[in-house]
């Protein structure tokens, strides 16, 4: 193990290195293309009476009155060099609704990939469009349509706070087609009016960019330029350009009723529920969703994961009604809608009023006790500023055994400049028998100007602060602590042989506990990333620790090394290895070992019907008994059509030694209207393990599921 010393030498030195090696090539990088600058473009929407057919074709006549924009600008390979490839955008509209047609210029169309997937899974590295509208002109929030090459829908609602993860559960009913043509290949999309929320004006101005992956090239473009260090792209809507011409579109409530009818057989005995869902949005500027006796046997299981931690693994939420919204209501993550586990009935309440945002949530869940606990979330929040937000969310739950508990928490992101960022958060919790130093305090600071960047954040929280009846926030129970992090990460572009840029990250932290009057630290030695131009990249990462736990203190370091195949690929994926000292956190006496970590995830894309998911996850733990822990999963999705496809899901853990099954067929017969066939099943092989014939079943449901969509 180096010494203190040098370990904290080795990082600044790496990094003068870098940043000189960088001038020197400084100029001949510039040399090799020039970057377009920024200017705010406009595309003009012409009022047809007759629409377009929605085939993928631009071939209606309509299309000639159209007024076409140009002059796609690459954000990967080469950040601000006008796209080899372009793009033409047109934009019409009637009464109903906003048509988009874009032409996708290709050299070789035959190369072009036409992959099926099911609707809202991610075409990514595949060719695709990607479409952000802000409708309020506000710079801040988008309306997000992705199209494929098939036609292929995905879509979303986010703002600036969340980016691309934001609200996946959004579903809009839209039509979309697609065509492979002579010289690359087309798009038609109609977006109705009554699916989005506008301003009374008569006269409209949205904000609207356009994004376009070409898989061949891995070429990355954006209609209106935003860079490629901007992690937002597209939906950073203060960079995108202006849609104009848009007169009196027509308004109106939109009303979705969701019904559904459950047939389910578990344990030989065959059983029916009845639920439904109700979306309702009286106004442009308001939405409700409801949901009565709701089934989400359309689910996939959760991916197991080892976990080296003393805390709980987070797991994302994924069932319809809870994703809806999950960015606004889960601000700070003090409420975590995972605490919930059968909810009986939920209802939800989001509107806008000028810069103001705000939003309720209510739902009862259903208990084996029969204590039905009552979950309520309200969420305010207010734009100031050019890109600040204010806010403030309280939480509570109440439960008759429980008694009742719940938060008070306000959150602050300031904007100060175009590098800038400053983040404030305050929690107050109240717990049955804990209400005084139940606390928590957060304040960041971020700088990004290419190619520094320096981030530090301080976390302070009491000793009685407590979220996991209804949020998720790491804590011991009992215990204060506070901790300041901070880095400074340098890039370092080179965009020369197939390199894109190599990055450096140095930086640590300090952390003290109530129950102990020594510090913790960590450093981070050497933390370096080599970015390829084809997107693949290699992480290498040697962090030295010291630890404080119950009085004790443990001297330890890690290495990480992550490989990144190229998406491009057919076969891809990613590859990590660790090596560290560890804490056995579940033994009493704390023993304090060394772990050896491995862990892989690919995809293989066998046919554009086909493709196959993988994970392998394994910990060999040298502890006071050497023990290995292994858990796996594969997932295989066949998808003959954008409306139909068959999903089989299988995962095991060898440390509990519980084998899952799950199979999906899923069909679309119309608009967000599904007949689902599901199966599931949990084997129990204890000691039987490599015995199949003895392994015993747990729990096994075969369901039916169908739902329609009644919409006006």
């Amino acid at each position: 193990m180096c010494k203190y010393s040098s370990c904290l030498l080795l990082p600044i030195v790496l990094t003068a290195i870098a940043a000189i090696l960088s001038v020197i090539t400084q100029v001949s990088a510039a040399e090799r293309y020039e970057k377009i600058p920024w200017t705010r473009k406009t595309l003009r929407a012409v009022r047809v009476v007759e629409p377009p057919k929605i085939d993928g074709r631009l071939d209606d006549s309509c299309w000639k009155l159209a007024e076409p924009s140009s002059g796609f600008v690459e954000l990967q390979p080469y950040d601000g060099k006008l796209a080899v490839e372009q793009t033409i955008v047109m934009a019409l509209y009637d009464h109903k609704n906003l048509y988009l047609g874009l032409h996708c210029l290709d050299s070789q169309p035959d190369e072009i990939p036409r992959r099926l997937i099911p609707r809202d899974a991610n075409p990514w590295p595949e060719d695709c469009i990607t479409i952000s509208l802000d409708t309020f002109h506000d710079r801040r929030s988008c309306y997000v349509f992705g199209v494929n090459t098939t036609g292929c829908q995905r879509d979303m609602t986010t703002d600036r706070s969340h980016g691309w993860f934001g609200n996946w559960g959004w579903d809009g009913v839209w039509k979309s087609a697609a065509q492979v043509v002579e010289d690359g290949w087309e798009c038609e999309v109609a977006i109705p009016f009554k699916i989005l929320r506008f301003s009374r004006a008569k006269e409209q101005i949205w904000g609207i960019n356009i994004q376009r992956l070409q898989k061949r090239l891995m070429e990355d473009t954006a209609w209106d330029p935003v860079t490629s260090d901007d992690a937002d792209g597209i939906l950073d809507m203060s960079k995108a350009g202006d849609l104009v011409g848009i007169i009196d579109p027509q308004r109106g409530y939109h009303i979705d009723l969701i019904p559904h009818i459950v047939l389910q057989n578990e344990k030989e005995i065959w059983k029916g529920e009845t639920g439904i869902d109700i979306k309702y949005n009286p106004s442009s500027h308001l939405s409700f969703n409801a949901t009565l006796n709701p089934d989400f046997a359309q689910v996939e299981a959760d991916k197991q994961r080892i976990n080296l931690s003393r805390f709980p693994l987070y797991f994302d939420e994924r069932r319809p009604f809870f994703v809806q919204g999950k960015d606004l209501f889960g601000a700070m993550n003090v409420f975590y809608s995972r605490r919930i586990q059968s909810p009986d009935w939920g209802l939800k309440l989001i509107g806008t009023s000028g810069p103001n945002k705000y939003g309720y949530l209510s739902a009862m869940d259903r208990t084996a006790d029969g204590e039905n606990p009552l979950f309520n979330v309200l969420r305010l929040q207010r734009d100031v500023l050019n890109k600040s937000t204010v806010g403030i969310v309280g939480v509570s739950k109440s439960s008759g055994a429980e008694g009742n508990s719940g938060a008070l928490a306000s959150d602050v992101r300031l904007r100060p400049g175009e590098h800038d960022e400053m983040d404030l958060d305050l929690i107050k919790t109240w717990n049955p028998h804990q209400n005084r130093d139940s606390w928590r305090a957060s304040v960041a600071y971020t700088h990004r100007a290419d190619p520094w960047a320096f981030y530090c954040r301080y976390t302070g929280m009491g000793k009685e602060f407590n979220v996991d009846q209804f949020g998720f926030i790491n804590h011991d129970a009992g215990i204060g602590s506070h901790e300041t992090r901070c880095y400074l990460e340098y890039r370092w572009h080179i965009r020369n042989h197939g390199i894109d840029q190599l990055e450096f990250w140095h930086g640590g932290s300090a952390s003290k506990r109530s129950d102990d009057k020594d510090w913790g630290w960590s450093w981070d030695n050497i933390d370096i990333q080599l970015a390829l131009t084809n997107q693949a990249w290699v992480a290498f990462s040697h962090e030295t620790w010291l630890a404080r736990y119950q009085g004790k203190g443990f001297r330890g370091q890690n290495y990480n090394l992550n490989i990144n195949l190229p998406p491009a690929w057919r076969f891809t994926g990613r590859i990590r290895c660790l090596y560290a000292d560890q804490i056995d956190w579940s033994d009493p006496d704390l023993y304090f070992g060394k772990v050896k970590k491995f862990r892989t995830n690919f995809t293989l894309r066998a046919t554009n019907s086909l493709a196959f998911d993988a994970y392998f996850d394994v910990a060999r733990k040298y502890f006071s008994k050497t023990r290995t822990d292994k858990i796996g999963w594969l997932r295989i999705t066949y998808t003959p059509t954008r409306h139909f496809f068959l999903r089989s899901f299988i995962q095991a853990d060898a440390q509990t030694r519980v084998l899952q099954t799950n199979f999906l067929l899923a069909y679309q017969y119309e608009p967000l209207s599904w007949i689902y066939l599901a199966y599931n099943n949990s084997l129990d092989t204890s000691d039987k393990w490599g015995s199949p014939d003895q392994w015993c079943s747990t729990n096994h449901i075969a369901i039916v599921k169908v739902t329609k969509l009644l919409s006006r």
